[in-house]
């Protein structure tokens, strides 16, 4: 799972915890990332991790934001198969609903893995 953000973001700050939730719970079958995107002074993100505390491994999106076609300034999330997105949600929610709808598809994708 690549979870893509921006320190300015707010919607992207506030959905963070979710994203961390799903990303414990289903810690032992994948890996998950936080992305900074590409767009954004390297300096501001040091402070961010700090305060935000994401239990993701965070790495720079270094032309991932461009290989998963993340377009807006939204949040985006994508969980993917080999070379393959198998899931997509972008832009602003709520974060029951945002954490309910990532706990099912993982759920599913881990019954049901898309063909290599």
């Amino acid at each position: 799972m690549v979870n893509f953000w921006a320190t300015w973001c707010g919607p992207c700050r506030a959905l963070e915890p979710a994203f961390d939730r799903v990303a414990i719970d289903f810690q032992q079958n994948h890996e998950y990332y936080s992305c900074r995107r590409l767009r954004e002074d390297e300096t501001l993100v040091p402070p961010y991790v700090k305060d935000v505390k994401p239990q993701t491994t965070v790495v720079f999106a270094d032309g991932l934001d461009r290989l998963f076609a993340v377009n807006s300034s939204r949040r985006s999330s994508s969980s993917t198969a080999p070379e393959k997105i198998a899931y997509r949600t972008e832009g602003y929610g709520d974060e029951e609903p945002f954490q309910q709808s990532l706990t099912e598809q993982f759920a599913e994708r881990l019954l049901h893995p898309p063909p290599v």
